[in-house]
Parts: structure tokens; C-alpha cells; sequence
């Protein structure tokens, strides 16, 4: 139980990264209270003790000793879709309102954000220097969703001359499209990292969580515009949604590319 808890830790080291550059570039926090994004959400304050958001779109609910005598707990979801981080098969979820969920022992409740983009190092490895060059994962969920991701060299100072890639990916329900991101105030404009080796750029699996129709392939198209048709492997989630998985579309962070979905 508590080397699965170190591994997702490991796993989703390029969002906990990402979350932390933009605190440092643009002053945004890292964990959130549930009011911090709809002021207007009255029942978020209720939760302020025991719910909290690690960046914007990924919710905590913590439970406490009391908590964890009972074999369910009340999460509190504010407005929107949420999707249990811990199951992407299973149906979103509507917010606005608290849910019922089982206690789990090696884990407490977690959910993210329809609309969210999240990137991951699915390969186990004993520390984050022996993941450097490991490729990535792109975890998009819901019809639509939009994300950013931040890498540097993770060694040196050179971020402050722009060696870094600060990527906006957004998935529209058929295409995922990669493009430069904004400018991050404390460190300007993302200047890319060409002394680095494209392996530590690689995506290696792109998931689409919540799809309402099942794609049968993928096409890749880079900057040189030839398309690369890929394999799509889809697995039936819940109720009506389907959970779709591009394993080595090829496409490297930093880079401009789209990865269309065939229906």
C-alpha cells in the first residue's frame, strides 16, 4: 500500500512541477481552498477544514482519525464534472452537492475537474533523477479540457533566460493540440531547451477519460504535416462514456502537433 501511494507520487511529479512554476513564475497558488476559483459558491466555505485543490483542478478531501472509523465519507464537489482520480472507468460525477463515497485503506478521495488536463512518469523508477528522461503521459478529462505543462533542465538557474517549455495542450472532443503557452511574468517566455536531447520531450500515451463516442484510430500530424495514423485502445467505462488510450504518438513537448481522434 505504501509503495503504490510513493508511485503515484512519482507518477504525477511533471503536474506537482508544473503547479509549483507557476507559483514561482505567475503567483498562483498551490493548494486552494474549494471557494478559490466561484467566490459565490456558498457550500465550498462549509468545507474549508477538510476539502482543499492542489493547483486548480485536482480535489482532496482529507480524512481524519474520526473519519476513518466509518465506512464512508461526504465529499463535497463544488460546481461542474469531476472524475474520481482513482478509477477512470468510473462515470463522472455532477458537483455542486456532496456525495457519498467508500472509505478506501490505502487512500483517501480524490477527484479532478472535468476539463482538466493532467500530465504524468508512469515508469517506476527509485528516484525523480532516474525519471529525467522518461517519457510522458497526457491524461485529459472530459469532453473538453485544456492544461499546461512546465519542464526544465531541473538542474540549473537557466530558466530565468527562458531554457524552459511552458506548454498549453487543449482538447477540443476530436483534437488534442500542443502550442506554446503564455508568458510566465517572474521568467518571460518559454525559449525551449535545445541542448537537452528530444527523449526528455517524448509523450508516450495519451488517455482521453469521459469520451461520449468510441474512436476507432488516431492521426498524428507534427511539424513537418504528415499525418501518422495510430492505434487507439478503448475500454467501455460506467453508464455511457468510453476511456481511450494513444500508446507512442510521437509527439514531443515543446513542439506544435495535433492528435486527432477518427471516429
Amino acid at each position: 500500500m505504501i509503495r503504490e501511494q510513493v508511485s503515484i507520487r512519482y507518477q504525477m511529479l511533471p503536474t506537482w512541477y508544473t503547479i509549483f512554476a507557476e507559483w514561482a513564475g505567475a503567483g498562483t497558488p498551490i493548494l486552494r481552498p474549494l471557494w478559490y476559483h466561484n467566490l459565490d459558491d456558498k457550500k465550498a466555505y462549509e468545507h474549508t477544514d477538510d476539502h482543499f485543490l492542489v493547483g486548480e483542478s485536482i480535489l482532496v478531501r482529507a480524512v481524519t482519525e474520526v473519519d476513518a472509523k466509518a465506512k464512508r465519507i461526504e465529499v463535497y464537489l463544488p460546481p461542474g464534472e469531476w472524475f474520481d482520480f482513482w478509477d477512470d472507468k468510473a462515470p463522472p460525477r455532477s458537483g455542486g452537492h456532496s456525495i457519498s463515497v467508500p472509505l478506501h485503506a490505502g487512500h483517501v478521495p480524490v477527484f479532478v475537474r472535468g476539463g482538466a488536463i493532467l500530465f504524468k512518469r508512469m515508469r517506476r523508477r527509485r528516484s525523480a533523477g532516474a525519471m529525467a528522461a522518461d517519457p510522458y503521459t497526457i491524461v485529459a478529462y472530459g469532453q473538453q479540457a485544456s492544461g499546461h505543462v512546465y519542464i526544465d533542465d531541473g538542474d540549473s538557474h537557466e530558466y530565468h533566460d527562458g531554457a524552459f517549455i511552458y506548454d498549453r495542450l487543449a482538447f477540443d472532443g476530436a483534437s488534442l493540440r500542443s502550442e506554446p503557452g503564455p508568458a510566465l511574468p517572474a521568467f518571460g517566455l518559454a525559449r525551449g531547451m535545445p541542448n537537452l536531447p528530444e527523449r526528455h520531450f517524448r509523450v508516450e500515451r495519451a488517455v482521453f477519460v469521459g469520451l461520449p463516442r468510441r474512436p476507432v484510430s488516431a492521426r498524428l500530424t507534427g511539424p513537418g504535416g504528415e499525418p501518422e495514423l495510430l492505434q487507439v485502445t478503448t475500454e467501455a467505462a460506467s453508464g455511457n462514456g468510453h476511456t481511450a488510450t494513444v500508446k507512442k504518438p510521437t509527439g514531443l513537448l515543446g513542439a506544435r502537433w495535433s492528435l486527432d481522434l477518427v471516429f
